[in-house]
């Protein structure tokens, strides 16, 4: 829609900037222009360096809402900025909370799971893991052959290597098992295997029973500790519903405020000095009825100066000045 626009000013004292903002300018469109660029002429003009208190808990706010189930729509507006804030910083302090207990969970899974990973090709072995680590006089290694090295292995083994070789799984590429080596021709034995390329694989000796019966315990230590994730994410959607008409509300608040608070990236302050109250500016392009609008809202308003420049243009309503 083409409309007739009108270039002003708005200035006051520079702590009034979000009562201005919030008590009149959201109610009416303006494009504003960045007025230390558009005023350069004018001395003693600086840019607003004031770092946004909003951006951080709109952020946390935005994300919760999004944890939110859908049909969340009521909305509670009744806290004060400050209890807004910290509403958020609560609410945010136990959610992290929560979130290090998943984390250590999830973690444990991982650690669980790669201990599993290592195990589970060695399950068909029919051996007491507890004891066969503790032999006084034999050792065991656990680990994998390639496929080809393996018939070798066979013949070394029909020969006069003094070792036994248990087959655990096999895939394409290896063959994984154990070998049993006295100690008294240990490095001889272990010089054999390494020769053929055997890839000796460290098995804790934390596990009870066999390999087996270890992946099962392993695999049931991974379901329950699944079970307390998702026992941590229905304490996580509870935490977040139950305060659902706040957090909305506090969302949709903190919005505004927040965009009320970045148009100081557009405004400009005066330097005074210490003696004077500083002051900020703001300009841009605003249509000409809310022109009249705002004019006539701020009449009685002594702390908002506004100048109107002579002359219109026109302009789409929705286009950035």
């Amino acid at each position: 829609m083409i409309v007739k626009m009108k270039f002003l000013s708005i200035s006051g004292p520079r702590v009034d900037i979000d009562r201005v903002c919030e008590k009149y300018l959201s109610k009416y469109e303006m494009q504003l222009e960045n007025a230390v660029t558009e005023l350069k002429t004018t001395d003693n003009l600086l840019p607003f360096i004031e770092v946004n208190p909003y951006k951080d808990a709109l952020a946390k706010a935005e994300q919760f809402a999004e944890l939110l189930p859908e049909g969340a729509d009521k909305m509670d507006q009744s806290m004060s900025k400050d209890e807004m804030l910290a509403f958020i910083r609560e609410l945010n302090h136990d959610y992290l909370d929560l979130q290090e207990k998943k984390e250590l969970l999830n973690k444990k899974e991982n650690e669980v799971r790669e201990k599993l990973n290592v195990l589970e090709p060695f399950t068909p072995l029919n051996l007491d893991l507890h004891k066969t680590m503790r032999y006084k006089y034999m050792k065991i290694r656990f680990g994998r052959i390639g496929l080809d090295y393996y018939k070798k292995l066979e013949k070394y083994l029909f020969g006069d290597l003094q070792a036994v070789f248990l087959e655990g799984t096999r895939n394409e590429n290896y063959v994984y098992g154990c070998y049993f080596v006295a100690n008294a021709d240990m490095s001889k034995v272990d010089s054999a295997f390494n020769s053929l390329h055997f890839e000796r694989i460290t098995i804790p000796s934390e596990y009870v029973g066999t390999p087996k019966d270890a992946c099962a315990s392993m695999q049931k230590d991974i379901e329950d500790t699944k079970k307390q994730i998702e026992e941590i994410d229905k304490e996580v959607e509870e935490l977040v519903r139950s305060c659902s008409a706040k957090l909305i509300g506090t969302r949709k608040r903190l919005e505004e405020l927040s965009s009320n608070f970045d148009v100081r990236k557009m405004a400009a302050r005066t330097d005074v000095g210490d003696t004077k109250e500083d002051y900020y500016i703001l300009c841009g392009w605003m249509g000409e009825d809310d022109v009249a609008a705002l004019l006539e809202e701020t009449k009685e308003d002594d702390r908002v100066f506004i100048v109107v420049e002579e002359g219109e243009v026109l302009r789409r309503a929705s286009d950035e000045a």
